[in-house]
């Protein structure tokens, strides 16, 4: 049996980004978020003592650093960051925030949402999985760097011994996290033909084949700066270059009723906190780390 814990916003679980890479460099335009006056991110609460990660009101600073505030306050890419709703009666909802020098922002309450479910893949008995909040009414993740940020991504897979309170880390489990910023597609890339006409064959440069099997089609490639935390394998058997750093800390883990009779998948119900250093990715943001921090 496999536990897997899974935390994301708008993307697959445990799987790489999308995209082929981000902008060759570091994007730090604002310094390190968390490093200032305002407080570091998560300073409203401790991850998993019960309250959110980052902070329960006020503006989110877009100078610099980001403030005791962020959820029910101003993002940092100038929106709102509300809390959000909608999730499965198995799923938690997470908040927290992410800071480093070439990315940095907050993960609205409901953005994400966690679970535990134990399903029979992979060589542990039980995984987390965090998943981004699809019934969501906005972007669950907000950036302050990079500052042109058009969306984001955050996939967490990690295998526990069992679904169980307790405090699971790299050195001990299995496991991948990617958090990834996407950018917008720079105005020169054209992946049309003459007059607007689709290309289906050869790509030009910055365009991918996608689309219907049967009729696929050139698409712009949507840049992206990618962080990373992987454990030597991923859990179901397969090696991956070991890098970054995780702790998830699960205070309660209950059985959904509605899942009690299954004979496949179990889905429980987890409140705790986690807390990850993230490694930049060649060609995106170099060796420079990210430290991300989520309750639910």
């Amino acid at each position: 049996m496999l536990a897997v814990l899974a935390i994301g916003c708008g993307g697959r679980l445990g799987g790489a980004p999308r995209g082929t890479g981000g902008n060759g460099g570091s994007r730090a335009t604002g310094g390190v978020i968390g490093s200032g006056g305002g407080g570091a991110v998560g300073s409203g609460g401790a991850v998993g003592s019960g309250g959110s990660a980052v902070g329960s009101g006020g503006a989110v600073d877009t100078g610099g650093t980001i403030g005791s505030g962020g959820d029910g306050g101003k993002s940092p890419a100038g929106g709102l960051c509300v809390d959000d709703g909608g999730v499965d009666p198995s799923e938690t909802p997470a908040s927290g925030g992410f800071y480093g020098p070439a990315m940095g922002g907050v993960i609205c309450t409901g953005g994400a949402i966690a679970f535990v479910e134990d399903n029979l893949r992979g060589a542990d008995p039980a995984a987390f999985i965090a998943d981004s909040n699809a019934q969501g009414s906005m972007p669950g993740i907000q950036f302050q760097i990079p500052s042109d940020a058009v969306s984001g991504e955050l996939s967490i897979f990690i295998g526990i011994p069992q679904p169980t309170p307790g405090t699971y880390s790299s050195d001990t489990t299995c496991g991948s996290l990617v958090l990834s910023a996407y950018l917008p597609v720079p105005p020169e890339v054209r992946c049309t033909g003459d007059g607007g006409a689709p290309i289906s064959g050869a790509c030009p440069p910055g365009c991918a084949l996608e689309g219907p099997v049967l009729g696929p089609t050139c698409q712009p490639i949507q840049p992206s700066i990618n962080f990373t935390a992987y454990t030597a394998t991923d859990c179901v058997g397969n090696s991956q270059p070991a890098q970054g750093s995780f702790t998830l800390s699960l205070g309660s883990v209950e059985l959904e009723p509605t899942d009690a009779g299954s004979l496949a998948i179990h889905r429980y119900r987890v409140h705790g906190g986690l807390s990850a250093t993230l490694v930049g990715q060649a060609g995106d943001a170099g060796s420079s780390t990210v430290s991300l921090n989520l309750s639910f």
